[in-house]
């Protein structure tokens, strides 16, 4: 590993479309030309100050060679547009564009800028390096090798023994969850029963604190047309609880690394790295690793009941991550 360097950050702009994404350039102080890793968010709206808990480590790469750029999610911070109106397509199109970004800078190596993307993110990178040969290399944590369908009632499940809810109430629970799904999708498939996916879909909105009962009270007594509004939100709900990552996977050749946590009770892990194997294997992918870390969860954190507080990181990934990329990578004196 090399010895630590100084970094200058750099704020920077580019454009997917009519998408503007703003964002933080971490580069090495020192001459050349220096590989580089584009950070892809995970579910939810992330910022560049706060991707999932570890824009401290885009620095620290930095300071090992690897220029790294972290951006805020469209419609987040100082990027324009919606993410929730995105699907997993146009997310791997913005992170492509911040690869295009790279690519035309004189102090960035254009043949060794790869992706790092954790949980939702483990689904975008492969994604992304199905989709572009520019893709140098991909680094996955926590990554779903299962649909978002499956592995929503695998947290759900899981999630439902913390909550407190009365254990006879949580097949309740996991059966309301499979009605949303059920009943959105069969009005997708055949244009039947709008009126029950609406019910499905809006209570589902109420849930997830998108809508209020006040705003869908007020819309009813204003007699909106619901379905020519809603179903792009439908649509978008079920292609991407639908996503299956195994053809991405079945196309990545260039290196991969995928790491999880042995704890994790949001992403199953077992079968994660099963059906990444696999597919990585057909894709006749020659350097890949698979990684499962003992007592760490979905952050890659120690369990909650373990941790000292919420911003206790295990740094033994990050070391990890930084060995794979540097054994990979020519770094610029």
């Amino acid at each position: 590993m090399p010895d630590k360097c100084k970094v200058r950050t750099e704020e920077v702009r580019f454009q997917n479309g009519d998408i503007t994404l703003v964002g933080d350039l971490y580069l090495p102080t020192t001459t050349g030309i220096h590989p580089a890793v584009v950070y892809i968010h995970g579910s939810g709206p992330q910022s560049r100050k706060d991707i999932w808990g570890y824009a401290g480590s885009a620095k620290r790469f930095a300071t090992q060679g690897v220029a790294t750029l972290v951006y805020d999610k469209r419609g987040v911070g100082d990027s324009t547009g919606n993410w929730q109106e995105a699907d997993f397509f146009a997310l791997a199109e913005d992170g492509l564009a911040g690869l295009g970004l790279l690519q035309s800078r004189d102090d960035i190596d254009s043949r060794q800028i790869g992706v790092l993307g954790g949980s939702q993110g483990g689904w975008l990178g492969p994604l992304m390096a199905s989709r572009s040969d520019d893709v140098a290399f991909v680094i996955s944590f926590s990554g779903p090798g299962v649909t978002p369908h499956e592995q929503n009632l695998y947290s759900f499940r899981n999630w439902l023994p913390a909550t407190g809810i009365a254990e006879e109430e949580w097949p309740t629970y996991v059966d309301n969850y499979t009605r949303l799904y059920a009943t959105v999708r069969h009005y997708l498939t055949t244009g039947e029963d709008w009126e029950a996916a609406e019910r499905e879909f809006v209570g589902y909105l109420i849930g997830q604190g998108v809508l209020s009962p006040e705003e869908v009270a007020a819309w009813s007594e204003q007699g909106g047309d619901s379905e020519s509004v809603l179903r792009p939100y439908v649509q978008k709900m079920i292609s991407e609880l639908d996503y299956d990552p195994v053809p991405a996977l079945e196309r990545v050749t260039c290196p991969m690394l995928a790491i999880w946590g042995e704890k994790d009770v949001v992403v199953p892990v077992e079968k994660s790295v099963k059906v990444f194997d696999e597919a990585l294997k057909r894709a006749g992918n020659e350097d890949f690793t698979l990684k499962v870390f003992p007592n760490l969860d979905h952050g890659l954190q120690p369990p909650p009941d373990e941790r000292r507080s919420d911003n206790e990181y295990d740094t033994r990934f990050l070391e990890a991550i930084a060995d794979w990329i540097l054994e990979r990578v020519d770094i610029a004196s």
